[in-house]
């Protein structure tokens, strides 16, 4: 008896925290929908120029955000004598791009142009002055006064700027807004001729990228009810089945399975790019392969080395979230953890024949 309740107790830990990552996974999913009406670019040696980022900025009537990284820069309060050390982000454009307002606390972002103003995040705000009530708060930066006009949540210890647009300035980062999903390589395109941009060594479309990572965060659940279906049916049609009956097992999965995807939203995203002319090009496949594996080594080298702030965070948490959303689903509901076998036991279930 004390096995059985162990036993019953393990696989509720698991599908607890299974649940935990999968409802983590579908938070970070809407996060990321949220703000998905944009395409980024990122270099990972040289960028945009100063004097481009000018012109766009003279000319440009699509929103755009070019904005760069420092870590380990050090602000103050002037009043107390206050430190913080905090990462940089100075921005050319629209700050809503690089950070979603929805990350507000209080306050709004520095617009185009405020060049003296700042937003800090709120761990940066309580160790300056003790609380998050600090719009319209003096801080010091680079030997220069900065006014607070907005506290976020996250990242912490962040401090966000308008850029002063030195000479030497060179922006790694550019986050362009598309109207269109369909259009948005052309509106890419059409964006660098106009300002003579170099090709990025990233380009991703956050609006085909959120749409997919949505369904990757819904397929635990899907996985989830199918696998419930597969022990309900198991245990209707018994260890016998006939022909007729696995039939009828089988169409009952598939129904299951699509009356689940209907229930959840789920719907598979597949990228342009990964549909080709013809499906027996298998250089397309093998190129489109070592083209991923690019990306997703590009991407990690990013996230590490120079975090692009929330995007990148959020595609490796919910990766992380959403995997073990997966895992604990299918152990927490098909694993039979081994009793221990007495007399008159057989796996934990007692032999009725042969003790009769």
């Amino acid at each position: 008896m004390r096995n059985t309740w162990m036993r019953h107790l393990l696989r509720s830990l698991i599908l607890a925290a299974a649940l935990f990552c999968w409802v983590h996974a579908l938070i970070l999913s809407g996060d990321m929908l949220r703000s998905a009406g944009c395409v980024s670019f990122r270099y990972g040696t040289g960028g945009i120029s100063g004097a481009a980022a000018q012109t766009m900025l003279e000319d440009e009537s699509v929103p755009f955000a070019a904005w760069l990284q420092e870590s380990g820069r050090s602000v103050s309060e002037p009043e107390f004598s206050r430190d913080s050390t905090v990462q940089i982000l100075e921005i050319a454009g629209d700050t809503e791009l690089v950070l979603p307002v929805e990350e507000l606390l209080q306050g709004f972002l520095p617009p185009r142009g405020s060049a003296d103003t700042c937003a800090i995040d709120a761990a940066t705000a309580y160790a300056l002055w003790g609380g998050m009530n600090v719009t319209g708060e003096t801080l010091i930066y680079d030997d220069r006064e900065y006014t607070v006009t907005g506290v976020f949540s996250r990242p912490e210890n962040t401090m966000l700027m308008q850029s002063r647009m030195k000479t030497d300035t060179v922006f790694p980062y550019l986050e362009l807004s598309v109207s269109d999903r369909n259009t948005a390589r052309r509106q890419v395109d059409e964006f660098r001729v106009r300002y003579s941009l170099p090709e990025p060594d990233i380009l991703t479309d956050h609006l085909e990228t959120a749409a997919m990572l949505r369904q990757l965060a819904l397929f635990p659940a899907l996985l989830a009810a199918a696998l419930l279906l597969w022990k309900v049916l198991r245990r209707s049609f018994g260890k016998s089945v006939s022909s007729l009956g696995r039939a009828g097992f089988g169409l009952a999965m598939v129904a299951g399975i699509l009356m689940a995807s209907w229930a959840i939203g789920f719907s598979p995203v597949i990228p342009v790019a990964a549909i080709p002319g013809r499906w027996s090009d298998f250089s397309f496949w093998s190129g489109f392969v070592e083209d991923m594996a690019e990306r997703i080594r590009l991407s990690r080298a990013f996230a590490w080395s120079a975090p692009d702030l929330l995007r990148l965070q959020l595609q490796h948490l919910l990766f992380l979230y959403s995997g073990g959303a997966l895992a604990g689903f299918v152990i927490g509901i098909l694993w039979k953890p081994r009793m221990k076998q007495g007399k008159g036991q057989q796996d934990g279930i007692f032999d009725t024949e042969k003790h009769l």
